[in-house]
């Protein structure tokens, strides 16, 4: 075969290759499109699950702390209306106006100690105030 026939086989064949690999290329670019979009409906659906997830474990720590914070008002309030209840009884043992069964429990459970059973009254009678309110 002539040098000029040689190359122009040479010529064909090298083309021929590089066809064969852009018809490659082709193929598999073809095929990477059609598994991104395999796909990205898939790592949509993740996308949403891990968002609802999100979402949901934020709605829960707002609840939580909706809640501490409900308790938080709860417990001030019980300890104003304690505080109240502590004022109301002092008043009554400071003007001599307890009430005379409460007083002479707590004498009796002071076992006569005056200091005793002002504390203890002040005590009983506070319990006693919160528990009717």
């Amino acid at each position: 075969m002539p040098a000029q026939g040689w190359a122009a086989l040479i010529t064909i064949t090298s083309l021929l290759l590089v066809f064969g690999f852009i018809a490659v290329c082709i193929v598999v670019a073809r095929s990477s499109v059609r598994f991104a979009k395999n796909n990205a409906g898939k790592a949509g659906a993740i996308a949403t699950k891990a968002a609802a997830a999100t979402i949901e474990a934020a709605r829960q720590a707002a609840d939580s702390v909706t809640t501490e914070a409900h308790k938080m008002r709860g417990n001030s309030e019980r300890s104003r209306r304690e505080e109240d209840a502590y004022a109301i009884a002092a008043k009554e043992v400071e003007s001599g106006n307890a009430q005379p069964g409460l007083w002479a429990k707590a004498f009796a459970d002071a076992g006569g100690d005056q200091q005793k059973q002002k504390a203890l009254y002040l005590k009983y009678r506070s319990a006693q105030i919160v528990r009717d309110a």
